[in-house]
């Protein structure tokens, strides 16, 4: 039987794990009877009750980003004027699961501009599930990159201080534009 510290709440469940048997309990929420056995049907913490219930409190994954969730990746590929973001952060949660969306730049841009590059972190919002794929939108103030390296040096992008849209590099003086977000280097 399996503890876990810090819930609170008890022993840990699994799918078909036998939590106790008719004769002592009462199946409850999240469970189910099996030849004369109460199982878990869930992933959760077992509970029970002083009126011999038995329930499965289900365990809380997070869960995958829905409609307009704000989220915070890394550009890990480039693909013309799209990016590949690898998602790290959901609504101000780390999110630990492998998770990739497809980031699109905002407004009309020709083929030889570029809004973000390689190794940029983004702060945008989720636009689209279709086709199982997480389109992700840095239209808006707040969105855009929020902190960026130079492509020459590898040096820490500031914001220039005279130029909208134009990040400056500490070490070379090397301008570059990006779709800057409202929260450039408070964030990270």
């Amino acid at each position: 039987m399996e503890k876990r510290e810090g819930k609170g709440l008890g022993e840990f469940a699994y799918p078909g794990r036998s939590l106790g048997v008719i004769e002592e309990y009462i199946p409850g929420p999240g469970t189910y009877s099996e030849e004369g056995y109460i199982r878990s049907l869930v992933t959760g913490w077992i509970r029970k009750e002083r009126d011999r219930t038995v329930k499965v409190i289900p365990e809380k994954e997070p869960g995958y980003p829905s409609l307009g969730d704000e989220v915070m990746g890394v550009v890990i590929g480039l693909s013309g004027i799209f990016g590949i973001v690898r998602i790290e952060v959901v609504n101000g949660k780390i999110f630990e699961h492998l998770l990739t969306g497809i980031l699109y730049p905002s407004g009309r841009v020709l083929k030889s501009e570029r809004q973000f590059y390689l190794g940029d972190i983004i702060y945008a919002r989720v636009d689209s599930l279709k086709n199982r794929a997480i389109h992700l939108n840095i239209s808006g103030r707040k969105y855009g990159v929020v902190k960026a390296w130079c492509n020459q040096c590898g040096g820490v992008l500031v914001k220039h201080p005279s130029k909208r849209s134009v990040l400056l590099c500490r070490q070379c003086r090397r301008e570059e534009r990006r779709k800057i977000s409202s929260e450039y280097g408070r964030i990270i």
